[in-house]
């Protein structure tokens, strides 16, 4: 009996591993599971309350839940500390000081109000909100696998931030991103707006590790995106169906499948070659280069034109050439001979690298039509090609959206010595080979056709030509400056009399001519000025700034169920749908806009309330609900539920409006108390859920740093544009970046670039800056929906030492010691003041001047020291005891708390 219990235990674990159906009553967990608060509708609200009405039923929810505690909640905030934290929450900045006096001093009593107005009304408001939502949905400026190279797509950061500041309604900001792709917007701003948007669908971790099997990374890649959807817009752990039934939400294996659906038809490689900007992609010019290309397009176009049209001079060398075709004989002298082109391929390359390095099928081996090569598991034998009838592109084998290798091969012969010369193009790169001599490298698309001369041996030679295609699909152009290449079509063109020739003729024959044998000086110029032309608008394109953006491919990719998440054992294919326990039975959705338009659907039961509860977050530290990330059945319950969903009705009914329902929060007397504590009210309510205390949460990293730069005068506030390095400690990159990375060595800005707002500082995913990680910001490896604060001794280290606190301490202590009236002013109190817009205490005042007068004492006895503190100065000793000073400030947990 034990021995079969014990092999029992084995099966049930097994089978839990393998994502089997459990053994457990399924019908009666989902049931229940269906029966979850978070799952039911949310109440239509009776209409759409005003802003003041939202506020006061706040206040009315909140004190019945204190009330039924024994709660009694505080009085109002000081106004020095309200200001100083509606300040911070809305705009992730500290106030100037003579800016609260002159609150302090208005009598009006709607002055809070106006405040709120004003500040959401500020720039900077968006780059505050937008913190959240850039940690929710991964944003990062690198890969974040193997090379973890630069990526770019900083203008969908820049998106996110205009789109708070615009107050875009939320159910647009979300159907941008999920389908701006699949609008149909005539608008040209709006539209590239739509696309940049569709950067969130990109924000996932990619690889390009050889060794890496595509069909793993394409799957891994399309769960990453599922996920990401069920943790930023559903708020559930979707996460738990990639390999078998949930165990606590009605969510099938099924719908988790049915729902990835969605996001498996990206046209682009799962394997991107860690390329800044992959396709598909998007270069967004100024309008002066837009007016370039526009000018460059325009003149290339017409150069094309005048390169076909009729030129008495080159058709009169045409007529010579024609008949110096006619006088040679059939079998002249040391004629060469050329085979047919054959192919091999397509070859997957582990990278573009390997591809340009490595050997393909026999180059740099006598050819054999009949060889065989083995590949991953497969043979790949030469077939024929069809040839060119005159000069155009020839398809090539290839593999969709994915890096491959094609070998072309043509064998030629010649009686005696001589020069060839081949005319080459391809849709990416090429090289070519005389056996296995490399006689051309070409690492990307060229205007045009190059012109490459082979000096042949006498007798049979092997030419190969490796087509490298950096996604597919591949094209190869060739033609070769020969009598005996020349297509038998084409002589038989050339054997007609003029005037016989159809007017589609004498194109056919004017265009060979002229791609393949014409060297007349007129045509030359005009070839060589469209390729200046094309070479400058292709440079140009090259500088543009690029965001990575969403596009569909023409045919949908089928989506197999995975067996236990694992790629390589596929079940029945599903098409798009959403999970069956949240569909209603009147709605249909098939595509990324009707999945958008369900979510932000009245009977849709979750994204108004996890929208809610987030920014709820914001401002008191703490969702309604504490797990933002799941609230799902395993996730906490809500506080206080009737809250959350009259707040979430309202959401809705007042047209998604986001600054309407930050406005109605932060007028809430909820808000606006005093955040000092009792011993009662610790007992009752040690982590302030019920609100009778006023929120007392630590700045995020970003604050922290941006209120040291903003109280020094040092910050730029310069809005958008690529990301900025500020200092960081020497080899962090080293230590976990790969040599051909492009960020193995960080090289930190200088000036006003160093010193702009946090939020545009260059995140690296396996190297994130350093002073936000260590306030706990998440790596952005994976969707992070709230900061779990942590308090450590490295934190007070880094607010010690790190350069740019200690430069604004600096600077801090500059300004006090220069202020126009401190012979009037208290220099103390000035920067006290500065710092936490009020007075000290008298204790804690006396404490700072002890401090002032020992430290006063200590560099003057170490001068030294005090230099290597703030450098050379007349009044190095004063200064750095003053910087001390400021940076025992700047640490206070006042300081450091909003």
């Amino acid at each position: 009996m034990p021995t079969a219990f014990y092999f029992l235990s084995l099966i049930l674990a097994w089978g839990v591993c393998l994502g089997l159906e459990s053994i457990a009553d399924e019908p009666q967990l989902t049931q229940a599971a269906a029966a979850h608060w978070a799952f039911t509708e949310v109440s239509r609200p009776a209409g759409v309350d005003s802003t003041e009405q939202v506020s006061v039923q706040i206040d009315q929810l909140i004190n019945r839940r204190l009330a039924e505690v024994g709660l009694v909640a505080n009085q109002p905030a000081t106004d020095a500390a309200i200001f100083r934290r509606v300040h911070l929450d809305l705009k992730g900045l500290p106030p100037a000081f003579d800016k609260f006096q002159a609150y302090a001093i208005d009598p009006a009593d709607d002055k809070y109000e106006r405040l709120v107005d004003q500040l959401l009304q500020s720039p900077a408001y968006g780059e505050k909100m937008a913190l959240a939502w850039l940690d929710l949905v991964r944003y990062a400026d690198t890969h974040g696998l193997h090379l973890d190279n630069h990526r770019d797509i900083w203008m969908y950061r820049d998106y996110v931030i205009q789109s708070f500041n615009q107050n875009k309604p939320w159910n647009q900001f979300i159907t941008e991103q999920l389908a701006g792709d699949l609008l149909d917007t005539a608008e040209p701003a709006a539209r590239l707006d739509q696309q940049i948007a569709t950067g969130l669908l990109r924000l996932n971790l990619t690889t390009n590790e050889a060794g890496s099997v595509y069909e793993e990374v394409a799957a891994r890649n399309m769960i990453d995106r599922t996920n990401a959807f069920g943790t930023i817009f559903l708020g559930l752990t979707l996460q738990c169906a990639a390999c078998h039934d949930h165990k606590t939400d009605p969510l099938t294996q099924r719908d988790y499948y049915s729902l990835a659906a969605f996001f498996n038809n990206l046209n682009a490689s799962a394997m991107d070659n860690s390329e800044s900007a992959p396709w598909p992609s998007i270069a967004v010019p100024t309008p002066s280069q837009q007016l370039s290309l526009v000018q460059w397009e325009r003149k290339i176009d017409e150069l094309t034109t005048e390169w076909s049209a009729p030129n008495k001079a080159i058709d009169d060398a045409q007529v010579a050439w024609e008949q110096s075709l006619l006088n040679e004989s059939s079998e002249p002298s040391g004629e060469s001979k050329f085979s047919d082109l054959t192919v091999v391929g397509p070859f997957e390359t582990e990278t573009i690298e390997y591809a340009y390095e490595k050997d393909y099928a026999s180059i740099g081996c006598p050819y054999d039509a009949n060889q065989t090569f083995r590949f991953r598991d497969r043979n790949y034998g030469w077939t024929a090609l069809s040839s060119p009838a005159d000069v155009q592109s020839i398809p090539l084998p290839s593999l969709e959206n994915r890096q491959s290798v094609a070998v072309v091969h043509q064998r030629v012969m010649v009686a005696k010595p001589q020069t060839v010369t081949f005319l080459v193009a391809s849709s990416d790169g090429l090289q070519c080979y005389l056996g296995g001599e490399k006689r051309y490298d070409q690492r990307q698309q060229q205007p045009g056709l190059a012109k490459l001369a082979i000096d042949f041996p006498v007798g049979t030679s092997d030419v190969y030509f490796k087509v490298i295609s950096h996604r597919g699909p591949s094209s190869f152009d060739v033609a070769v400056r020969s009598r005996r290449a020349i297509n038998e079509s084409m002589l038989t063109v050339i054997r007609k009399s003029r005037e016989s020739r159809s007017p589609a003729e004498v194109s056919r024959l004017r265009q060979y001519y002229r791609a393949v044998w014409c060297e007349h000086p007129e045509l030359v110029a005009i070839g060589d000025e469209r390729r200046g032309y094309v070479r400058q608008r292709d440079d140009l394109l090259a500088l543009l700034p690029k965001s990575l953006v969403y596009r569909e491919r023409t045919e949908v990719r089928s989506q197999p169920i995975l067996r236990g998440g694992r790629y390589d054992d596929t079940g029945e294919p599903m098409s798009p749908s959403v999970p069956a326990f949240l569909l209603s039975a009147e709605r249909k959705v098939g595509d990324r806009v009707e999945l958008a338009n369900w979510l932000t659907s009245q009977q849709h039961p979750l994204t108004a309330r996890v929208a809610v509860n987030r920014f709820w977050q914001q401002f008191f530290g703490v969702g309604i609900v504490e797990t933002s990330e799941d609230l799902g059945a395993s996730g906490a319950e809500p506080c206080n539920q009737e809250l959350l969903d009259y707040l979430a009705g309202q959401f809705f009914a007042g047209g998604w409006d986001v600054k309407r329902l930050v406005k109605a929060i932060l007028m809430s007397q909820a808000y606006r108390r005093d955040a000092k504590s009792t011993l009662e009210s610790i007992h009752l309510d040690p982590t302030n859920r019920m609100l009778a205390r006023g929120p007392r949460v630590r700045l995020d990293a970003e604050s922290i740093r941006d209120q040291a730069l903003s109280l020094a005068g040092l910050i730029d506030l310069r809005a958008g544009g690529p990301s900025s390095k500020p200092p960081q400690p020497a080899g962090l990159w080293e230590s976990v970046g790969h040599s051909k990375s492009n960020t193995v060595n960080y090289i930190p800005d200088l000036g006003k670039n160093a010193l702009r707002r946090s939020i545009y500082t260059y995140w690296k995913r396996t190297s994130p800056p350093p002073l936000m990680l260590l306030f706990d910001a998440p790596s952005r490896e994976s969707c992070a929906a709230r900061r779990v604060q942590t308090h450590t001794p490295s934190q007070a280290l880094a607010m010690l030492n790190e350069p740019q606190m200690q430069q604004a301490a600096i600077a801090i202590a500059k300004l006090t010691l220069n202020h126009h009236d401190i012979a009037e002013q208290d220099p103390l109190k000035q920067m006290f003041c500065r710092v936490l817009l009020r007075d000290p205490s008298p204790t804690q005042y006396a404490e700072l001047l002890l401090l002032l007068s020992d430290l006063r004492t200590m560099y003057a006895a170490d001068r030294d020291a005090a230099i290597d503190l703030v450098g050379l100065s007349p009044d190095a000793v004063n200064l750095a005891a003053w910087t001390v000073v400021a940076m025992t400030l700047l640490n206070l947990d006042e300081a450091l708390c909003k």
